[in-house]
């Protein structure tokens, strides 16, 4: 009776632990129970087809039998790639063309004409010079393979020493995964086309970069005069694997590819999902488990390009009231799945967006009736270059017009339109200052003009009779001050005649 007690209460505890720390979605779940039969031999089947996908990431069974509840399982989507099957088409180095070429001495005048190319071809030497010791591999992708990674935890509640075990399952399409109590398999998978799968690839050691496909090295030559000309068109592919634009990873909102030792993997992180069927033979019911909170987001500023490959990216802080959960977010034309907690967790997200004004209104969800609203807002920038159409069009590769990156001209026109208000709001109020000092300061001026030139001639006076010496004294000359104080006694000076105290 103790041991039945102890065990129940033992797991009470672990079902309450794993609640406060896993949180669960609800998810799409399909049930079908099957007879196999081998002759008279015949067992009952449980499937139960469920779906996973970045937005509905995890999902939570309960297995019951007789109203007991026997285990939990937890499956968590942790990500899907796939592989490149490499298919190598040459191996390269990066070289530079020299030619050596000798001026021909001919004895005869009169030279055939196939004769005369010969003698050129003889003193003419065409070899390519290694720059570096790197050894390039240019292959494509006959194949991809596709591996998605599903973290498994099997928690047994009723036996005598509950306890979990989680384990990576990699699955593959239609291809079985054996464990303790069932069979798993990925029924179907559906992943968004990605154009850069058929590019051409060009790798030194571990870093990858795309290479245009059918581009081969040309070298032209013709015959000169006294040397061979040859047009060679030296490919620096160190600069070429270095560029922004060609060296990998290379992100956008729904995928993303990396670099391996292997060759390039490829990352969904949307607009994929996955379909799982679970087989077994056991007598047992299936119970979907949800868990709900109230999950909130600030409105988060974008930032990034448009009309780009990596397209913007955001921010997103998401605080839940009571547990750590996922929070599914729902926008316009997107969704994502991002983690919430208590003290908040950060999480990136990214758009594709074609236009530099951003504004976008989004929803979050954890599980529960509570929808919140949050916003989403910023100005892009244009990253695209006519240059690029440009030189496309000299090198001879098709063009379309769809595939040109056009600025968002709305914006440019918006922006016009803001620095010519501010433009002719400044100069309305230059105007206006003008006008203010015209109507108050110019009436001012005669008087003013006056008044300096009275005073600008009183001083040239007072320097000019200061520095003559009209009277003298017992042969020598008075002092300015005692010679204006006379001057102007005698009513001579530049003052007039002023009554002084004798």
């Amino acid at each position: 009776m103790w041991k039945d007690i102890s065990t129940s209460t033992t797991s009470l505890l672990l079902m309450a632990l794993i609640a406060g720390n896993q949180a669960c979605q609800e998810i799409d779940v399909m049930s079908h129970h099957s007879k196999i039969c081998n002759g008279n031999d015949c067992e009952v089947q449980l499937e139960e087809v469920f779906h996973l996908n970045p937005f509905k990431r995890e999902a939570c069974l309960q297995i019951t039998h007789d109203n007991t509840t026997l285990r939990e399982v937890r499956a968590e989507w942790l990500n899907l790639t796939l592989e490149c099957s490499k298919e190598v088409l040459t191996f390269t180095r990066e070289a530079e063309y020299n030619v050596l070429s000798v001026k021909r001495t001919c004895t005869s005048q009169q030279l055939h004409w196939n004769n005369w190319m010969l003698r050129i071809m003889r003193r003419t030497r065409i070899y390519m010079k290694p720059v570096n010791n790197k050894i390039h591999t240019l292959f494509r992708c006959s194949e991809w393979k596709e591996k998605l990674f599903v973290k498994w935890t099997t928690t047994e509640i009723n036996s005598y020493k509950p306890a979990s075990t989680s384990t990576v399952l990699v699955l593959r399409p239609n291809i079985e995964v054996l464990t303790r109590h069932a069979k798993i398999t990925l029924s179907s998978l559906h992943t968004p086309n990605v154009p850069f799968t058929n590019s051409w690839f060009i790798q030194t050691d571990q870093s990858i970069a795309t290479w245009p496909q059918e581009k081969w090295p040309d070298l032209r030559c013709s015959p000169a005069e006294t040397i061979m000309r040859c047009t060679c068109k030296n490919l620096n592919i160190s600069a070429h694997m270095s560029s922004f634009g060609n060296q990998l990873p290379i992100n956008t909102p729904s995928w993303t590819m990396k670099s391996a030792k292997k060759g390039p993997k490829l990352y969904f992180d949307s607009a994929t999902t996955t379909e799982i069927t679970l087989r077994t033979t056991e007598k047992i019911d299936v119970t979907i488990i949800r868990h709900e909170d109230n999950c909130q987001i600030e409105t988060t500023h974008v930032s990034g390009c448009y009309g780009c490959k990596k397209g913007a990216e955001t921010m997103v802080t998401c605080f839940s009231e009571t547990k750590q959960l996922m929070g599914e977010i729902k926008c316009s034309e997107t969704a994502f799945t991002v983690p919430c907690s208590k003290t908040g967790s950060t999480t990136q997200i990214r758009f594709y967006v074609d236009q530099a004004h951003f504004q976008e209104n989004c929803t979050i969800q954890c599980g529960g009736k509570n929808i919140n609203q949050f916003e989403v807002i910023g100005v892009l920038k244009f990253t695209g270059s006519p240059l690029q159409t440009v030189q496309a069009l000299l090198k001879g590769e098709k063009i379309n017009l769809n595939e040109i990156t056009w600025p968002d001209f709305r914006h440019i026109m918006e922006v016009y339109q803001t620095w010519i208000k501010t433009t002719m709001v400044t100069l309305i109020a230059i105007l206006a200052a003008l006008a203010i000092s015209y109507i108050f300061i110019i009436p001012l001026l005669p008087g003013l003009v006056r008044k300096m030139a009275k005073t600008g001639f009183l001083g040239f006076q007072i320097i000019l009779w200061s520095g003559e010496c009209r009277h003298r004294l017992k042969g020598r000359c008075l002092p300015a001050t005692q010679r204006m104080t006379w001057l102007a006694r005698q009513g001579k000076g530049p003052l007039g005649a002023i009554p002084l105290p004798v």
